[in-house]
């Protein structure tokens, strides 16, 4: 964040974005999945909360989602839970409290839930496989009332074929000059591979005075 202002007396924040994230702004909907409010809130365990955010990122009616599944360590587990020390320190305990449980929740309640399989060296439990699977809620909690958004119109999204073009034509000269923005230099395109749209978005706002504003 470039500011946040907390307006105590008020109950609002204002924040202002840094310049630099414009181009992952711009481009939300292509990586981000949208969580439905309405399931949301019918889940109950701050676990299976969590749980429900990955799976929802990895949910397999996203057509960008070829493969859609992902392994963790009982470590990064662990990590993705902000799990204490002490806490469920007991592999099977873990599994059977926090896995199984938020399993159980999401199978009732969401419209994606996970199954697993155990990864083992020897007899120790070393981490999971999960894999996302679309599901039919076996009953609905009620979720707390929201007022309802005013609808308003999507954006239409940016176009920045243009962009690819530029670049390509562009002479290393002019590369080396676009490189001095150590976001471009990062995101730029390696052994061939087409321009990433934050890349696309970034190289527009450097080169077109309007989109500076």
């Amino acid at each position: 964040m470039r500011l946040a202002v907390y307006r105590r007396r008020e109950g609002e924040i204002e924040l202002q974005f840094h310049e630099e994230m414009k181009p992952l702004l711009l481009s939300l909907r292509e990586y981000f999945a949208r969580i439905p409010l309405d399931v949301f809130f019918r889940i109950k365990g701050a676990y299976a909360a969590r749980m429900y955010l990955v799976c929802k990122s990895w949910d397999p009616s996203d057509k960008r989602n070829r493969k859609p599944g992902w392994t963790w360590t009982v470590e990064q587990l662990r990590q993705w839970l902000a799990l204490k020390p002490k806490e469920y320190a007991h592999t099977p305990h873990l599994k059977s409290a926090i896995l199984d449980r938020s399993k159980k929740e999401l199978d009732e309640v969401a419209d994606v839930s996970f199954e697993y399989t155990t990864l083992k060296e020897g007899k120790a439990i070393v981490g999971w496989d999960f894999r996302p699977v679309v599901n039919a809620p076996k009953r609905k909690r009620e979720a707390p009332s929201l007022p309802a958004p005013a609808p308003e119109p999507l954006p239409d999204k940016p176009d920045y074929s243009s962009m690819e073009t530029l670049w390509v034509q562009a002479s290393e000269a002019q590369r080396n000059a676009w490189r001095q923005d150590e976001f471009l230099r990062r995101s730029e395109p390696r052994d061939g591979e087409p321009p990433r749209p934050a890349f696309l978005a970034r190289l527009y706002a450097l080169t077109q005075p309007e989109a500076r504003g």
